[in-house]
């Protein structure tokens, strides 16, 4: 590609015109980074012209979807790239989903092409079913497949790298269809917007300090809203390196700690717990991290001051949705105890409020939805005009919480989580908060289970890490003595197999109230 061609095409709309900028700045810098292969800026320039033009082959062009089944490897980014700078509108598919759940999203996003893998092989039938949609593998056709799926050639590593006029599109056209996660009824598409993006993008830098000479560790799966958008665009904005991880495997993560030394690294708490149980992270130096991020679900203080013992005391805790792009809120590290359970304060380009039901917004420390405005929120839900989540510029989350008198914000549960006892509005958070300072507790949620005498009565439910002990006595004690009596369980239920969670790392408290009714929980 000619100097002059990328000037001419830099300037374009579009999150892909980032890499081209790195690119002519420091090609030869890492972009991707991974065990068996790394993508300077340069590499991954070309590579994504290389997909635009097998897309724009097969007629992809502005405001066609593509959707993307695959794991965690460096031809995810040029895949996502491509498609975007086309004006496309990328699809990702989390593998982890079932594949009657990914044949859904498929019937309703109706791609034009689905790039894959030989993994995915054996589900490609049953995932795309009747809908016509080629099938791009990025490792090379399989040798089986039903005569009936159509397929295309994945471009070759030395396959000729041409720009060309990409079509007119603006910052505002959607760049993603990102499902939402889904724990009750059927996901529904977010069309995230280019300008969603750069807007979360530009707030990490800012109100947490990225720069360009971040070292980013990335295992969460990038198929997953929250990882694709606050865990790798932001820091391709930015030209940083990114080392990418097959999956969050707490063996995996330390040995990149160990020999590649992340300036920063994201994950769930599920996670964060699991690496500090793994014998692989006993003498581990975590001295090369100057931040950490936590998201998804509230990061225990118990889990932070461990970390801390181990010298680690720079993480950021964040809250958003899928419907944010990913981020709204930081509570910075040098809150994280003296605010401890707060999301902190809305991001530089983002509005969070508390409003009452009747359309007030709530005093400190009243509980009410906390609502979301700014250019991060997405532009709609894919061919849902009537689902009206966002009304009068703000997205109503569903996610109830306050503001304390120094305006940090709080979520107490969800509206469809809360549980009402005898009258008396309980938030499954502020239980869960108390059981997860106790030793030994690994997991744990706090449910509503129907009751003839209350409406509903409270339930914990927790297992213990390997090797601990935690009783019902241990819980129930701890709760009375930091709750009021209402608030307190009256069941608490200590199991040994993993709680369920979804593909992002919730737990998923509705899968958890039907075993309780099948009385399956052991």
């Amino acid at each position: 590609m000619s100097a002059q061609t990328t000037r001419d095409l830099v300037f374009r709309p579009g999150v892909a015109t980032w890499v081209t900028r790195h690119a002519d700045r420091v090609p030869e810098k890492p972009a991707i980074v991974m065990t068996d292969a790394t993508l300077t800026y340069a590499d991954l320039e070309r590579r994504t012209w290389q997909v635009a033009g097998t897309l724009r082959d097969l007629g992809i062009r502005v405001g066609d979807r593509v959707a993307v089944l695959h794991g965690n490897h460096a031809e995810f980014l040029p895949a996502t790239l491509a498609i975007m700078r086309l004006g496309g509108i990328f699809v990702p598919l989390n593998a982890r989903l079932a594949d009657a759940e990914l044949a859904a999203l498929v019937r309703d996003s109706r791609p034009e092409v689905l790039i894959t893998e030989h993994a995915a092989s054996e589900r490609i039938a049953a995932v795309i079913g009747a809908a016509d949609v080629v099938c791009l593998f990025t490792d090379g056709a399989p040798d089986e497949l039903p005569t009936d799926i159509r397929t295309a050639r994945w471009p070759a590593a030395d396959a000729p790298s041409q720009s060309f006029d990409v079509g007119d599109f603006t910052d505002d056209a959607a760049a993603g269809l990102f499902y939402t996660s889904g724990t009750t009824g059927l996901p529904k598409g977010a069309i995230i917007t280019h300008r969603n993006i750069h807007s979360v993008a530009t707030s990490l830098a800012v109100d947490v300090g990225f720069s360009k000479d971040e070292r980013a560790l990335v295992s969460l799966p990038i198929s997953v809203s929250g990882a694709m958008l606050a865990g790798v665009l932001p820091f391709l904005h930015l030209g940083c390196s990114i080392r990418l991880l097959e999956a969050p495997e707490p063996q995996l993560i330390a040995d990149a700690i160990r020999d590649w030394r992340p300036t920063y690294m994201a994950n769930v708490p599920t996670v964060f717990k699991a690496l500090l149980d793994h014998p692989s992270f006993d003498d581990l130096d975590l001295s090369c991290f100057t931040r950490v991020l936590s998201a998804a679900a509230s990061m225990p203080v118990s889990l932070i001051e461990r970390f801390r013992e181990r010298g680690l005391s720079v993480f950021v805790q964040g809250y958003g949705l899928t419907e944010s792009c990913g981020f709204s809120t930081c509570l910075m590290p040098e809150d994280a105890v003296r605010k401890a359970g707060s999301i902190g304060k809305p991001f530089l380009y983002s509005d969070v409020r508390v409003f009452l039901p009747d359309g007030r917004e709530a005093a400190p420390e009243e509980i009410g939805e906390l609502c979301v405005s700014g250019p991060s929120i997405m532009a709609g839900y894919w061919e849902r005009p009537d689902e009206r989540a966002v009304i009068d510029g703000w997205l109503h989350t569903g996610d109830l919480g306050y503001a304390d008198a120094d305006g940090y914000l709080y979520v107490t549960g969800r509206l469809k989580d809360m549980i009402i006892s005898g009258g008396y509005n309980i938030y499954p958070a502020e239980v869960e908060n108390v059981v997860y300072r106790l030793p030994g507790v690994g997991e744990a949620a706090v449910i509503g289970v129907p009751d003839e005498q209350w409406g509903e009565r409270v339930v914990a439910v927790l297992r213990p890490r390997a090797g601990e002990t935690v009783t019902a006595d241990h819980v129930l004690d701890a709760c009375r003595a930091e709750l009021a009596a209402y608030k307190c369980p009256k069941e608490v239920l200590v199991v040994s197999t993993p709680l369920p969670i979804n593909p992002t790392g919730k737990i998923v408290k509705a899968a958890l109230r039907d075993a309780y009714a099948a009385g399956s929980l052991i």
